[in-house]
């Protein structure tokens, strides 16, 4: 297998198919490069994962309204518009 090949299944392995994470086992034991590159998309999806489940903080959509309305008061202001 080459490289390429390897990349493509790589992330199908990550999105949960057993035969993409099958066929990956060979090439990853034989090519370091492969092997790194793969341990580092599992961290990122790893990462990824565990921020999903947080919850926004519930001022978020009220503090941002306040901002833009104050930003959209200023430019109406503004004796440049």
């Amino acid at each position: 297998m080459r490289c390429d090949e390897a990349r493509e299944l790589m992330h199908e392995a990550l999105d949960g198919s057993a035969e993409a994470r099958e066929a990956l086992v060979a090439h990853l034991a034989e090519c370091q490069g492969c092997a790194a590159e793969f341990a580092a998309l599992q961290r990122v999806q790893g990462a990824v994962a565990a921020t999903v489940d947080r919850e926004p903080p519930t001022d978020r959509l009220e503090r941002a309204t306040v901002a833009a309305l104050a930003l959209a008061g200023e430019r109406r202001r503004s004796p440049w518009v």
